[in-house]
């Protein structure tokens, strides 16, 4: 499958609900997609923002774009929904660990792609990122920021405290604030079955903005005074 094509096509059939943005480029220049809600930034809309990446430790990219697929027939989503559905278009490692990254940033020799993926997705400041990733068996597993939703959906505390989702549940992600995250592992066939719980979770609990986003909102917020004392 052509990514670029399929993101292309998700983005040109629902301009109005997505824009087509890049998280980064790989080492050898193939640009990491995403396709961002339109109102990802906006402080009106209070939907539930939701980030779905996949393809972090393989690289599997048509469970994610199926789902998309499927999230383009509502008229009305009431879920802000942006995504990275293939996070490693070049079939690199990126690896479930070794978050948060540190130091030699978008220079790094040896996984940049890991480094931009971190640093958006900190930036974007979701309310809540979901990590997609195929198995045999359907498990959820949730970060320590995600315990509101863990009962909904039966999920496991993550073991790996260094993993992508782990790490944005703890600490102070990028000096901005925690996000909450789960990792789904399913089946392909499985995935929209196992999705649609969440969202129906989403949409049936007060879902709090995350603190990194509440923490963006009150950067933002800020007179140009005030930014500037930070600045000098």
């Amino acid at each position: 499958m052509n990514v670029t094509s399929a993101m292309e096509d998700l983005a040109s059939r629902r301009p109005d609900l997505w824009g087509l943005s890049g998280v980064g480029v790989t080492r050898s220049e193939t640009i990491i997609w995403a396709l961002l809600d339109r109102d990802a930034y906006a402080r009106h809309d209070t939907r539930p923002r939701v980030l779905l990446v996949s393809g972090l430790s393989d690289s599997d990219e048509t469970v994610a774009l199926e789902v998309l697929q499927r999230w383009t027939d509502q008229d009305k989503p009431p879920i802000s929904l942006s995504a990275v559905p293939v996070a490693n278009p070049d079939a690199v490692e990126l690896g479930t660990g070794g978050y948060p990254p540190e130091g030699g940033f978008y220079d790094d020799h040896d996984r940049p792609e890991q480094r931009y993926l971190w640093r958006w997705t900190c930036l974007l400041a979701p309310d809540l990122v979901v990590e997609l990733q195929t198995g045999d068996e359907a498990s959820w597993e949730s970060n320590e920021s995600a315990a509101w939703l863990a009962p909904s959906l039966r999920a496991t505390s993550i073991a790996s405290p260094d993993s992508f989702v782990g790490a944005l549940g703890r600490g102070t992600p990028e000096g901005i604030g925690v996000v909450p995250g789960v990792r789904l592992t399913v089946a392909p066939h499985r995935a929209s079955e196992e999705l649609d719980r969440l969202w129906n979770s989403l949409t049936g609990l007060d879902v709090a903005p995350s603190a990194a986003r509440v923490e963006l909102d009150r950067r933002r917020a800020r007179s140009p005074i005030e930014t500037g004392r930070v600045l000098a």
